[in-house]
């Protein structure tokens, strides 16, 4: 259960700084690119991580 709040914050620490990135920057160059695109990839990581948490616990039950 504790991995799964783990999961949740990093999440929202996630989505956190991609509206930061988005709404602070100066202009579009390849580094702002890369910087949403690795808040994406690390949203989509949690997502998954926190949906196979979900079902192994279901299994377990």
């Amino acid at each position: 259960m504790k991995k799964k709040y783990i999961s949740i914050s990093i999440l929202v620490a996630s989505l956190i700084l991609l509206f930061a990135n988005i709404f602070t920057f100066k202009e579009y160059d390849a580094g702002f690119y890369m910087r949403i695109i690795a808040n994406l990839f690390i949203i989509f990581a949690m997502i998954m991580r926190i949906i196979s948490e979900n079902k192994s616990s279901e299994s377990n039950r």
